[in-house]
């Protein structure tokens, strides 16, 4: 009988610091895509050293940067979107962006 080889999913996670945890801890390659990083927020710094040193790739960026989207995208298969209901419609940006990378396999 052959070996069944397990792929691992390359991943990017918008919001949800729980979604990311997991997914490095299932041994996904594991991206982020945030909003940029103001120099006063250090909470924020903080969270961003502790999910770089879990091996996770950092994006920063605006959900308007459609063109940085759709660069990113094309990076990983499987896009989970966590952000809250007040985002719902920022949500459309990011479904426009995978429509014209055109690579992912899987959207939660």
């Amino acid at each position: 009988m052959g070996v069944i080889e397990k792929t691992m999913s390359k991943i990017l996670v918008f919001g949800g610091t729980s979604v990311v945890n997991a997914s490095v801890s299932a041994g996904h390659h594991t991206f982020v895509y945030i909003r940029p990083t103001k120099p006063g927020d250090l909470s924020k710094l903080e969270l961003l050293k502790k999910i770089q040193a879990m091996g996770v790739t950092i994006f920063q960026g605006e959900l308007d940067e459609h063109a940085k989207l759709v660069e990113v995208l094309r990076q990983v298969d499987t896009v989970i979107v966590t952000l809250g209901v007040p985002l719902y419609m920022e949500q459309l940006k990011i479904i426009e962006a995978m429509k014209e990378a055109s690579n992912i396999k899987a959207i939660n």
